[in-house]
């Protein structure tokens, strides 16, 4: 089921015969997103094969029919169709309002009966009633049945294994694999070229000499930085392609390269050091080493018992996040940490536009070292997500007590950055998953509940909303 709106385009000879440029024959973009749904974007492809094929690649959790005409059994007929021959094994559902597709049913139950349809393979697509059977499917008074019905229809959905044709399209060799392969590199290309990082932090022992040798316990959460960087890169290439992303180096390959440059920066100078290690597509791995912001404090691993001093103040983005129009590829970049930072870059220079604070707000401007630098907290219309840096939590009252509660990860509707903090925390037990949303950050602001934030930089950080 697909909540992208895929339109294609009319022909250049239609167009000529029009006397103009070709025109999109589906609605425009502000069309089909009318009502500021998020969770709808609008592509515009070149031809019906594209769209069925990008269709295809988006739908993640199937396809739902609604009653239409020839374009609709077109489509529908070709999704079945790729069930059959294993392009793809998604469910199809069929929903019999108004018993419009009962014929349909027959149909295929002919089709069966006269050797053309395999028994097993009537399961490639569900035609869909309501209980109560033809008198609930016409009963408008049942209207709002349909979606729970259509639901739980995609989850139970599912095929014998004899079902199909058998063919193993994703084999090397076959053009089908490789067309595939082609679309995703194409698409990749278009993100331009990024690389893959971790920030981390190592602050020498003894400012007046060098901390050697550099041991891998002298780098907080160290194991899930480099487990992170695998992750990610094998996601990359699993979607791109090996042509596209070489061989992920070893932890033993990125540990030699960090402690080396970590050894050298000793050699030179001691202090507070921010780390980014960045992997590129070609698997080659670069170390950068700079002074850590000096507003950071040492690195806190939980969070404080009460309010801290020390907050780094905290405004919610005008903007809701994911934008509309947001293709899987750009929000693929969001739920790992890559180079490519632009919705980040952007969320920080909305919310450094705005005047946070009065000075005479504050109870000592060196409690604030970073006020002309505020987080931006990015959200959906309903949900809230990640600051442009930072996981967060807030905590709420229970009868027992308090407990910290962070947003709850969805790749699909809310993507975000899963950082090695939040696994820290969640693993250690110090906060729990829960739907936060944009209602419980207004609560907390007007109750005083308080919030943090963590990264791998700072570990856990106090904020103040704004």
């Amino acid at each position: 089921m697909s909540n992208s709106r895929i339109a294609s385009k009319e022909s250049s000879k239609e167009a000529e015969k029009r006397g103009g440029e070709p025109r999109n024959t589906e609605g425009s973009g502000k069309e089909v997103l009318k009502g500021d749904n998020e969770r709808f974007t609008s592509e515009i492809v070149e031809s019906m094969h594209e769209r069925k094929l990008r269709m295809s690649q988006v739908a993640a959790g199937g396809f739902v029919v609604l009653p239409g005409g020839y374009g609709t059994f077109e489509e529908m007929m070709e999704m079945i169709t790729w069930n059959q021959l294993g392009i793809h094994m998604k469910p199809v559902i069929v929903l019999n309002i108004n018993n419009i597709f009962t014929p349909l049913r027959t149909l295929l139950q002919n089709a069966v009966e006269a050797g053309f349809i395999q028994p097993q393979n009537l399961a490639l697509v569900q035609i869909l009633d309501l209980p109560g059977g033809a008198q609930a499917n016409s009963d408008e008074r049942q209207a709002d049945a349909w979606g729970p019905a259509t639901i739980t229809a995609l989850k139970e959905w599912s095929v014998s294994d004899d079902a199909g044709y058998g063919l193993k399209w994703d084999q090397p060799g076959n053009s089908s694999a490789e067309m595939r392969a082609k679309e995703n590199a194409a698409e990749s290309q278009k993100e331009e070229t990024f690389s893959l990082f971790t920030t981390m932090r190592f602050t020498s022992v003894d400012v007046n000499r060098p901390t050697l040798p550099v041991t891998k316990e002298q780098i907080p959460l160290l194991g899930l930085h480099f487990h992170r960087l695998r992750k990610a890169f094998r996601f990359f290439a699993e979607r791109d392609g090996p042509h596209v992303w070489a061989q992920c180096p070893s932890d033993d390959c990125m540990w030699q390269a960090l402690s080396e440059a970590l050894t050298r920066r000793e050699e030179q100078q001691q202090g507070d050091w921010r780390i980014r290690l960045l992997i590129s597509r070609a698997g080659k791995i670069e170390v950068q080493i700079v002074a850590a912001p000096a507003n950071a404090g040492p690195f806190q691993p939980l969070p404080a018992r009460e309010r801290g001093h020390v907050v780094r103040p905290l405004i919610l983005d005008p903007e809701t996040s994911p934008r509309r129009g947001e293709t899987p590829q750009s929000r693929d970049l969001r739920l790992f940490k890559t180079t490519k930072r632009g919705i980040y870059d952007d969320a920080s220079k909305r919310a450094g536009t705005k005047k946070i604070f009065q000075v005479s707000d504050l109870h000592s401007e060196s409690a604030r070292p970073d006020l002309d630098h505020p987080e931006v907290l990015l959200h959906t219309s309903i949900h809230l997500l990640e600051t442009a840096t930072s996981n967060i939590a807030i905590e709420v009252p229970t009868a027992s007590g308090t407990k910290w509660i962070t947003p709850r990860l969805q790749d699909d509707d809310r993507p975000f950055l899963d950082g090695v903090m939040r696994q820290h925390l969640l693993a250690t037990g110090v906060i729990e998953v829960g739907d936060l949303t944009v209602d419980a950050w207004h609560e907390a602001k007007r109750k005083g509940y308080r919030i943090i934030g963590f990264n791998g930089l700072r570990g856990v950080w106090e904020a103040e909303p704004a």
